[in-house]
């Protein structure tokens, strides 16, 4: 709790949050109020998708009574509720993972490469030729550079694509290496989901990305921040692809993603409370919301039991 309020005296010194609100009040009128709207209703299939993609890999762990859509519903809403105080990726395997009373915990955890490899995968895919563009046009890049530290990324996203359908092979050559048989052994647990399985992960990652920049956009409507939708796009995923590469907690990833969107957006406009206002309205919808429910539902659960068993 300490940490979280150290984080809100952040923001309301360093961004002023009284006057972003108070701003974001002044956009609420019909019908721009449909964009606010449409970006919540967005919300649900975000985390269907999350969830859709949980239950795969966790029905080939769990007992088959709790391999439902709604317990993997749980889980994810309790892994953001741990993941607003620490690293995003690491509180979210960690709620996951206490959602279930299994004994079989390292198995989650292992599991969990494919959950967080998609998201990862997905985000770089998407946003590296955004980082590109933002490396070129505002920072000033020589085009030859850019160029080859694109082909460099490219590599290295064709690689991680080839592991992620083929681990078997990654875990044999990492075998080689001085690791513990025991580990290897239970590593290899990844063999097991087919590549069926794996695309459905990869699609179900694909849309709820795809909804969250959509959400964004609709929010660059909604405070009248105008963009031509394929540029914002790029751009948009250039935001994600370095946010997701630092590692920071929800609240402080914000705070960068705010840093961010004012650096790119104001060649766009001099509004520059409106541009702030945009990773403050997605942390409202995606994290702060999904944080109290999932707390929620933590409070109700036994706690100890789940992470004893």
């Amino acid at each position: 709790m300490g940490f979280a309020y150290a984080l809100y005296n952040k923001i309301t010194k360093e961004e002023d949050l009284d006057v972003m609100v108070e701003h974001i009040y002044g956009f609420l009128n019909f019908p721009n109020l449909l964009y606010l709207v449409a970006t919540g209703l967005l919300i649900p299939f975000m985390w269907w998708a999350e969830s859709f993609r949980w239950l795969i890999l966790v029905r080939r762990i769990v007992d088959p009574s709790k391999a439902t859509l709604r317990k993997s519903f749980k889980a994810m809403i309790s892994g953001h509720a741990i993941g607003i105080f620490v690293h995003n990726r690491i509180g979210k395997i960690g709620g996951r993972i206490i959602a279930y009373e299994s004994s079989k915990k390292a198995e989650l955890l292992i599991v969990n490469y494919f959950d967080a490899e998609a998201i990862k995968l997905l985000l770089d895919i998407y946003g590296f030729v955004g980082a590109m563009y933002v490396l070129h046009i505002f920072l000033g890049w020589q085009l030859q550079t850019v160029w080859i530290l694109g082909v460099v990324i490219m590599a290295i996203l064709v690689l991680r694509i080839y592991i992620f359908y083929n681990i078997k092979k990654g875990i044999d050559f990492f075998s080689r290496f001085k690791i513990r048989e025991s580990i290897i052994n239970r590593v290899r647990l990844l063999e097991k989901y087919s590549v069926k399985e794996l695309r459905l992960i990869m699609q179900a990652t694909g849309f709820r990305v795809l909804m969250n920049y959509l959400q964004y956009y609709l929010l660059m409507r909604f405070f009248h921040i105008e963009v031509p939708l394929f540029e914002a796009l790029i751009l948009i995923s250039a935001i994600y692809f370095i946010v997701s590469n630092f590692p920071l907690p929800s609240i402080a990833g914000m705070l960068v993603r705010i840093n961010l969107a004012v650096f790119i957006w104001s060649h766009y406009t001099d509004n520059i409370i409106s541009i702030s206002c945009i990773p403050l309205t997605l942390w409202f919808f995606n994290s702060l919301i999904p944080t109290l429910i999932g707390t929620y539902i933590l409070v109700n659960t036994n706690l100890a039991k789940n992470i004893s068993s």
